[in-house]
């Protein structure tokens, strides 16, 4: 197996989900954040265009552990 991880050059690419950071972290610095709830409803509520941000709460057992693969490899 070969994994060839390139970098993008600052300031010459655009993401959708870079652009939606930084849109809700600007919105996040006007705003005091106690709880995580609070944190969802920033989030839904500052999609500019369109649909709201559907914000998914995870629990402990959604989160799949996959060192077991990763272990098995074996690396260059």
């Amino acid at each position: 197996m070969k994994i060839t991880h390139r970098f993008l050059k600052s300031g010459h690419s655009y993401s959708e989900a870079r652009s939606m950071h930084a849109r809700i972290e600007k919105k996040a610095t006007l705003k005091d954040i106690f709880r995580p709830e609070e944190c969802f409803t920033l989030i839904k509520e500052y999609k500019q265009n369109g649909k709201s941000y559907k914000v998914v709460h995870l629990q402990n057992e959604d989160i799949l552990d996959l060192h077991f693969l990763v272990d098995r490899q074996e690396w260059d």
